[in-house]
């Protein structure tokens, strides 16, 4: 009967987090998370500070974090790496992706599927800030370059 339990419990918990996306940061510093709504439709959305070393989900089903619903639906992902205190007081940031507005400059914003997910990596050992997005079906979609400022 506990053997049961246990392997039901832990069906659902690989169940659950195979209907997510998630986002992991491997890099050396605290990265911020936060969606873009795209659509210029006011939503919830789904928005976390990951600490080096962890993640964060959201089922791609919950509304809150996927208006169209699919495992496949394109989001945006606003993706920020906080960085060191400058002369004045403000902190650094750096931003990855490509421009929101789909041109020139403005805040950058990481492209992934619902049911895929976000690494972000780099800083150790001097290298450079990158972050990937896989699909649901797990394949590489775009490694996208950080840079500061932004």
């Amino acid at each position: 009967m506990v053997i049961r339990f246990a392997f039901a419990a832990f069906a659902l918990a690989l169940s659950s987090q195979a209907s997510a996306f998630c986002v992991y940061n491997y890099s050396d510093k605290s990265v911020k998370f936060s969606q873009d709504s795209a659509s210029g439709i006011p939503f919830k959305g789904f928005s976390k500070t990951v600490d080096p070393g962890g993640k964060a989900c959201c089922n791609y089903k919950n509304r809150d974090c996927n208006m169209i619903g699919g495992q496949t639906a394109p989001l945006g992902m606003f993706t920020h790496i906080k960085g060191e205190k400058g002369l004045m007081g403000t902190q650094k940031i750096s931003g990855c992706g490509v421009p929101a507005n789909g041109s020139g400059g403005g805040p950058k914003v990481v492209r992934h599927e619902a049911g895929g997910w976000i690494e972000v990596s780099g800083g150790k050992n001097g290298k450079p800030y990158t972050a990937v997005a896989f699909t649901a079906d797990g394949k590489t979609s775009k490694s996208n370059a950080c840079s500061d400022g932004t």
